[in-house]
């Protein structure tokens, strides 16, 4: 991931230098780097989020693969339909903005990183709420993958 991003960064970079000045001018208060290093961190945040939640549903597959044998892809299909419409209902109820919408960061601290009045015109808040409640979700996770395996895969 991070050769394969230096790869981007490095050709979006040159492709900058080139190109973008002939077409877009930049105001004084849009850096670059900045916000560059802003989007790789987070990608770097997601990616592992996204592991993370990947190795829970791999040892929740193996544990069920273990107890009903070919059933399993019913399982997994049903699962499919159900999960987003049960995140859907999650969201739509507000449970999921009380739990992350808390903590605003001042524009005065992240407006070093990122442009003061939005990208492309939208505006935005940066929450701390958002990362606690990833964090601990994926600790979750990772602490019930790691339990599904040590005590209920590896037995059978």
């Amino acid at each position: 991931m991070t050769v394969s991003m230096v790869i981007s960064c490095a050709y979006t970079w040159i492709g900058y230098f080139i190109n973008f000045n002939k077409f877009i001018r930049l105001t004084e208060e849009v850096h670059l780097y900045r916000s560059g290093f802003f989007v790789i961190f987070h990608l770097y945040l997601i990616a592992i989020f996204i592991s993370i939640v990947y190795l829970f549903f791999w040892c929740l597959y193996q544990l069920v693969k273990t107890r009903l044998g070919k059933w399993v892809w019913a399982i997994v299909i049903a699962g499919l339909f159900i999960l987003p419409y049960l995140l859907g209902k999650i969201a739509n109820a507000g449970v999921l903005s009380f739990l992350t919408n808390w903590g605003t960061i001042p524009p005065s601290v992240w407006k070093y990183w990122l442009p003061e009045d939005g990208v492309g015109g939208l505006q935005y808040s940066i929450y701390i709420g958002d990362y606690v409640f990833n964090f601990l979700l994926a600790a979750i996770l990772f602490y019930l993958s790691a339990w599904i395996v040590n005590r209920k895969i590896e037995v059978s």
